[in-house]
């Protein structure tokens, strides 16, 4: 489904009865209104435009359209949010799926996160401070993950002969957690799957960019916890299909980020 075709089921879809679904709109005047469900309030301020097709709240500022109602209120994802429209999406073929699946076969399960913030500030406290990461007197270097927080929840390294394969060391994946790359004092994060790229991508474009190590952080980053953490993707090719395909409208308009074949 193009943006052509989404721009053609929003004109379909009356955002009125949308969101009507989920919170009692009232007629006044032209528009409907509400007390706003993003944010508490006594006097209502949330307003429907049917002739738009476009909600606003003047207390909170949240705004959209019928797509970015589901996915920000209803907490569907995109293609989710299509969906429950009437829209279709062309899905990946069955081989890839497959191979997908065989990748990541626990990507929707999270009994494999592992997080150990006591020991990884036990070994912190023993290793020198070095811009962003920590050294110990042995020479090994420790990368810290940290949440949207800030919170320190595990530690990567790399040993020697391996610079692409992080160690994860607090036994497992935490999903919640990445390498922040700070380039700048704005709230927006860009997110990638390596050092490497994170290293280019910051330096590039002069972006904060948090560095998930694998595509299950990536996804789950991105997506699952997209709203709250104001973290978009940077497409690569490395990430396929299963990953990114329904992520395209989270690219930054103004930071003009392609993918990396066009990028690095």
């Amino acid at each position: 489904m193009d943006k052509h075709e989404i721009d053609k089921l929003k004109r379909q879809a009356n955002i009125v009865d949308v969101i009507d679904s989920y919170v009692r709109l009232k007629k006044n005047g032209k528009n409907y209104t509400a007390c706003c469900p993003f944010h508490s309030e006594k006097t209502p301020s949330f307003t429907v435009s049917e002739d738009k097709q476009f909600y606003y709240c003047f207390g909170c500022g949240a705004k959209g359209d019928v797509i970015d109602w589901l996915t920000e209120y209803a907490q569907m994802d995109f293609v989710d949010a299509i969906k429950s429209l009437g829209g279709e999406i062309e899905m990946t073929s069955p081989e890839k799926i497959a191979r997908n699946e065989k990748r990541a076969p626990r990507a929707r399960q999270l009994d494999d996160h592992c997080e150990e913030p006591e020991m990884c500030n036990q070994i912190l406290a023993n290793c020198d401070p070095i811009d962003d990461y920590y050294k110990s007197k042995s020479g090994k270097v420790y990368l810290p993950l940290m949440t949207a927080d800030g919170e320190l929840k595990n530690l990567v390294h790399f040993e020697p002969y391996d610079k692409e394969t992080p160690i994860f060391v607090a036994g497992g994946i935490s999903y919640d957690c990445f390498y922040r790359i700070a380039k700048n004092n704005g709230d927006k994060w860009a997110a990638v799957t390596t050092l490497k790229d994170g290293y280019a991508i910051a330096s590039r474009f002069n972006l904060n960019v948090a560095v998930c190590f694998t595509d299950v952080v990536f996804k789950y980053v991105c997506k699952w916890n997209n709203g709250g953490l104001k973290i978009k993707p940077v497409i690569t090719p490395s990430d396929d299909d299963w990953l990114c395909y329904e992520m395209n409208h989270l690219l930054w308009d103004g930071e003009q980020l392609q993918k990396r074949d066009r990028l690095l």
